[in-house]
């Protein structure tokens, strides 16, 4: 009778333990192809809002060709004095090729070293080399 009863036991006990470590071996599973899902869903939104935030981007810089194209009246004094048009004369190279994961506050990679690569006449920057700082006023030309 009690090599029975302990075969019992041990029998629930094996059949319980298996069956609980089947039952967590699926909620993993599940959890997991869950998540992968969500995963796969979030980047096909970033993708998708890439692609419209570019393709708007585009379409507004097409906008405002076509606007200063076709228009007939000159700018009033006023106009002039709030417009300021900024040109490119270089572009800042750093170690980061992609914009994913480039830090926008210089302190969060403080070993990270760039250099500004210019891209204009030489006599535009003369003179420069007498100064002892020069300010550079930049602008994300691939952000999103």
């Amino acid at each position: 009778n009690r090599s029975t009863t302990t075969t019992l036991v041990t029998s629930g006990a094996l059949i319980f333990g298996v069956s609980a470590y089947l039952y967590h071996i699926r909620v993993i599973d599940k959890l997991k192809r869950k998540t992968a899902h969500e995963t796969a869903q979030r980047q096909a939104e970033r993708k998708g809002r890439i692609r419209a935030e570019v393709k708007l981007r585009t379409l507004t810089k097409e906008a405002h060709k076509k606007e200063n194209a076709c228009s007939d009246n000159p700018k009033s004094e006023e106009g002039n004095m709030l417009d300021l048009e900024l040109k490119c004369i270089g572009t800042i190279v750093s170690p980061f090729t992609k914009r994913m994961g480039t830090p926008r506050q210089g302190a969060l990679a403080p070993n990270a070293r760039g250099f500004v690569q210019l891209s204009c006449h030489e006599e535009t920057i003369d003179g420069m080399d007498s100064y002892s700082h020069c300010w550079i006023i930049f602008s994300f030309h691939a952000n999103t």
